[in-house]
């Protein structure tokens, strides 16, 4: 029974191990896309506001 148990948490490291990095990667990139719309946004209205 105790190497069952130590089979199932090396298997929860490794898993967490593999899915972690990606999950951080996504979170990066959601955030700087956001800011990068937003910034698009701020320029677009900056244009509206004083064509040259």
């Amino acid at each position: 029974m105790g190497d069952m148990v130590a089979s199932t948490s090396v298997d929860t490291i490794v898993l967490i191990s593999a899915i972690g990095p990606v999950v951080a990667t996504l979170i990066i990139v959601f955030f700087f896309f956001r800011a990068a719309r937003r910034n698009d946004e701020r320029e677009a209205q900056a244009a509206r506001r004083d064509p040259e």
